[in-house]
């Protein structure tokens, strides 16, 4: 639910390509509470919560995470007639060919926004009426879709047509995968995700890519691991401005009317300057420069805390120390033998920490898609009522720290 299967990925199960719609739809009342104050501080949200877990025999009544049937263009294996599948159409089974009873499967190609990450189907109905012969063809008002294969000896996507039984039209689809092949069509990007209602725009360009390829969506996930409170704590001013009730409003408009005032209120009601809590806004604290960058800088943050209390633990060899999800303990490293091997590895691994218990949280607060130069995606796309929170899973384990003599 986090990653790869979370918010904005394609999930194929059972024949059916389905997507998962943002948090703002999910059962709130059915997730349950992961603690991890030092991801909440640095993500800057007041809770992180987890799906519901799931029976091996699940009910129609237990509770689980809505997704939606994407792409919705969808074909019969039989017959090879192909239909939108709109919403009010579902009924909780696989759809069937309405002409012949066939397993209707999901188109393989989608849309997506390179830049803000926005996914759509393909406009198959403009794509086979796109090279029209006639007037006819130009003017086809009730098309109904075949997906054929055709003969000839050609091979590759130029072998696959989209053709049009109203009126003959067609289009093979050699063409499709090509840059601006939808805009030379006149298709525009919808400006929203599959499960958004209402009228959206963008102008960003259209990208076609296979549901199954891996950069459709792109996880931005941050993870930090239980460790115990530092004996000096720290203060996080950065934390604390984001966890701010106002700064929700400043980060989506930091140019806007209203943002001047909110942001003085935030930098006096925490005794920063205004400019910290700007830069803060913007993503570029410290020196960072987009979204990718100050999600680098919350993990570093978090990845050097985690460091520094498993250099503790080799301070005091013996006994497993720590807290009740993360208790180590330092050993020394037996080096037998005098050749070469075991001589270079005395003099590479200076501590030895056994991992006896762990515990590891991961969080999802967004996506990319197509790559990681495109704008990130929230996991929450509604509107913001209850304080913030984000999607997290927790699991437990256990390792091996080792570290250099020159990593102190």
């Amino acid at each position: 639910m986090v990653s790869p299967f979370g918010v904005g990925s394609v999930f194929d199960v059972l024949g059916e390509s389905l997507m998962g719609v943002d948090i703002s739809e999910w059962p709130y009342a059915k997730t349950r509470r992961v603690e991890s104050r030092r991801l909440e501080e640095a993500l800057g949200v007041k809770e992180l919560r987890s799906p519901p877990s799931v029976p091996s025999y699940p009910s129609k009544h237990t509770p689980g995470i809505p997704y939606q049937r994407f792409p919705r263009w969808i074909f019969c294996q039989e017959c090879r007639r192909m239909r939108f599948a709109r919403g009010h159409e579902e009924i909780g089974e696989a759809p069937k060919c309405a002409h012949c009873g066939g397993h209707m499967v999901p188109m393989r190609f989608i849309a997506v926004c390179a830049r803000r990450g926005h996914a759509m189907d393909v406009p198959w109905d403009r794509w086979a009426h796109s090279q029209a012969d006639t007037e006819d063809q130009r003017r086809c008002r009730r098309p109904e879709l075949r997906f054929d294969t055709r003969s000839g000896g050609s091979e590759g996507l130029s072998s696959l047509v989209v053709h049009c039984m109203t009126c003959r039209a067609s289009r093979h689809l050699g063409e499709l995968p090509s840059r601006d092949s939808l805009k030379r069509i006149g298709v525009r990007c919808s400006g929203s995700q599959p499960w958004q209602q209402g009228s959206f725009s963008c102008d960003e360009r259209l990208e076609v890519l296979q549901r199954g390829a891996t950069n459709v969506t792109l996880p931005e996930t941050t993870t930090a691991l239980d460790i115990p409170e530092p004996s000096v704590s720290t203060r996080n001013v950065e934390a604390e401005i984001r966890q701010h009730r106002n700064f929700d409003d400043v980060r989506t408009a930091p140019d806007g009317p209203r943002a001047s005032i909110l942001i003085g209120l935030i930098a006096e009601d925490l005794g920063v300057t205004e400019d910290l809590v700007l830069r803060v806004a913007r993503g570029v604290a410290d020196g960072g420069g987009d979204a990718g960058a100050d999600a680098r800088r919350i993990g570093a943050g978090l990845l050097n805390d985690e460091w520094q209390a498993f250099m503790q633990a080799t301070a005091a060899r013996g006994e497993p120390t720590g807290s009740p999800n993360f208790v180590v303990s330092s050993t020394q490293l037996v080096v037998g033998g005098g050749d070469r091997v075991h001589s270079l590895l005395a003099d590479t691994v200076r501590d030895v920490v056994l991992v006896h218990r762990l515990r590891e949280v991961r969080v999802l607060h967004g996506y990319r898609r197509y790559d990681l130069a495109a704008d990130v995606v929230p996991v929450h796309l509604g509107r913001r009522g209850r304080a913030r929170w984000l999607p997290a899973v927790e699991s437990f384990g256990e390792g091996i720290f080792l570290s250099s003599p020159s990593s102190g």
